[in-house]
């Protein structure tokens, strides 16, 4: 029995450390192993990564109107929305307030990643229902390729995160990363 309480505290441990406790998503460290694995494997087998950055617009006037646990519901709705929307083999990920990442691994060219996050837009902006209340929010999304954008994985998410914050400026939706970001946000 001792033995048995020792390996679940252990097995708690591990899931702590790698998974993001709210939303039970992989969090920002075991994101960037696999995208390390995944860019390991595209360099291997001649393919290319999509990685994507997603922040909720909105989300701080949820948590200032109807309150922090309505905020978090949302935030559980949110990750449990995008599992759904997203290809078995493509990892999700929480990174901390509201903002979550995804990698597409092993994009073939004949694949097109904007469709990818065209369809995670969709499936976030459409109208949430919590215990008969309707809300409605929206969603700045990046888009970075490896190995078109950088050949590093914190190149690669450092892209994603600029192109989302240029997608934000511009009022949500989807924004692909290019080079021109760099100049602009300087």
């Amino acid at each position: 029995r001792d033995v048995t309480e020792k390996k679940r505290a252990q097995e708690l441990i591990n899931f702590q450390a790698y998974h993001d406790l709210l939303t039970k998503l992989p969090n920002r460290r075991l994101m960037e192993d696999r995208l390390g694995i995944a860019i390991t494997q595209a360099k291997r087998d001649k393919q290319n990564v999509a990685v994507m950055f997603l922040d909720l617009d909105r989300f701080k006037w949820v948590n200032d109107t109807m309150g922090h646990t309505m905020g978090d519901r949302l935030l559980q709705a949110v990750g449990q929305r995008l599992e759904n929307t997203l290809r078995s083999g493509d990892t999700l990920a929480r990174f901390g307030g509201d903002e979550f990442a995804v990698i597409f691994p092993k994009t073939a060219a004949a694949d097109r990643p904007e469709d990818f996050a065209r369809a995670v837009h969709r499936s976030i902006t459409e109208t949430f229902e919590f215990d008969g209340r309707y809300l409605r929010i929206g969603a700045s999304l990046g888009l970075a390729l490896f190995p078109d954008d950088s050949m590093r994985s914190n190149d690669i998410l450092q892209a994603a995160d600029m192109a989302m914050l240029r997608a934000k400026r511009e009022g949500g939706g989807v924004r692909k990363y290019d080079r021109g970001i760099d100049a602009g946000s300087q």
